[in-house]
């Protein structure tokens, strides 16, 4: 994928429920623009939340910015995808993933 197409992906909003998780909430980043960010303490292998829902995309999937040196990955499902923390994770927070696993991934398990 180009620099463009990934961010129309991001940008896009025809799949996208915006509604509030448990567990995570949207505020400002220093990243880029909003970012989502932990509400609770998560420990490495905890699910965060659901980044995907069928083909609709929810806040975990919406508002989890890149980092190379992210602290929560996005794993595939049959049903859809979710946000699991890879290592420990403070209340308050920035949740983040490595875009280019996210893609690597979803291409290896034929989602993209």
């Amino acid at each position: 994928m180009t620099q463009e197409q990934i961010i129309d992906q991001v940008e896009n909003t025809e799949d996208f429920d915006g509604s509030e998780i448990n567990g995570v909430y949207v505020a400002d980043s220093k990243i880029q623009g909003k970012g989502l960010f932990a509400s609770k303490q998560y420990f490495i292998g905890d699910l965060i939340c659901s980044a995907r829902n069928g083909s609709i995309r929810t806040i975990g999937g919406r508002y989890s910015n890149h980092a190379i040196f992210s602290n929560a990955e996005i794993v595939v499902t049959d049903t859809g995808a979710e946000l699991l923390a890879t290592r420990d994770i403070e209340e308050g927070e920035e949740i983040t993933v490595n875009y280019r696993t996210v893609i690597k991934n979803r291409i290896l398990t034929g989602d993209l």
